[in-house]
């Protein structure tokens, strides 16, 4: 009896000890997604703040700048056109119609300008952004408030995945259902779980091949979540190290874990 014990102790052992290597592959999935959710926040930030930064400029100019007048040259929807002379050098410059002013081509109108730099210019209700400025912020305002909301919900959902229950599985890449030759987003495995249990789940990364050596790895696998909500943890990974992966189980999988 001695020798069976202690064999299942050392079994015991070697099973808590690939438990950890488990749980520590969803920790630093985990970890990854909150970093990840962090820097597109740190993007959105830099691009309000390029915003900010224009403005500051631009208010700058408007309250420290010198004055002169000059005459509107042409006016639009979009732009007005001013001539104005500094030491006696005529200038022209276009600056965005921003404003609901209604400008008359010949009026005088005040025009403030950077001393240092006079082609610098506005009105008193219209300014010119700097599209080198103006154009980086907006993209990255505007790319960053569509990955932090996926950003937010990989956090989410590796948060759901920590701390359930294991259970061994022999995991099988399906073949694509739709097309052999397209790109395939979405991964869908056959998962033998023991008592004869097989449960389908799919990938949950929208990103083309992101999970492409799926299909070059070992099938030994342990699956752990809770309700559809899965992560199936490979022995072996691109790296050569455990490596989690999120699923989401199919409609046709009534079973769930628990």
């Amino acid at each position: 009896m001695r020798p069976r014990n202690a064999r299942a102790r050392r079994q015991d052992k070697r099973l808590a000890e690939q438990q950890r290597k488990w749980v520590a592959a969803v920790h630093r999935r985990f970890r990854r997604s909150v970093r990840a959710a962090v820097a597109w926040l740190v993007v959105l930030l830099a691009g309000v703040g390029g915003f900010l930064v224009a403005g500051v400029v631009a208010e700058t100019l408007l309250t420290h700048g010198a004055r002169t007048d000059g005459k509107v040259a042409d006016v639009s929807d979009v732009a007005v056109t001013v001539d104005y002379a500094v030491a006696g050098v005529s200038l022209r410059a276009v600056i965005d119609h921003l404003s609901d002013h209604r400008y008359v081509t010949g009026e005088t109108v005040p025009v403030f300008y950077d001393p240092a730099d006079p082609h610098a210019a506005r009105l008193p209700d219209d300014v010119s952004l700097s599209p080198w400025l103006t154009l980086p912020s907006l993209l990255a305002v505007l790319v960053s408030l569509v990955a932090i909301p996926i950003e937010i919900a990989y956090v989410v959902g590796w948060a759901r995945r920590r701390g359930s229950p294991w259970f061994p599985a022999t995991a099988i890449v399906l073949p694509p259902r739709l097309s052999t030759t397209a790109p395939e987003v979405f991964h869908t495995l056959e998962l033998a779980l023991p008592g004869g249990v097989t449960i389908e789940a799919k990938t949950t990364s929208v990103l083309p091949g992101r999970y492409a050596f799926l299909r070059r790895a070992g099938r030994t696998a342990w699956v752990s979540g809770s309700g559809r909500t899965l992560v199936v943890v490979l022995s072996v990974g691109p790296r050569g190290e455990p490596y989690a992966v999120p699923l989401r189980l199919t409609s046709a999988s009534k079973w769930k874990l628990v």
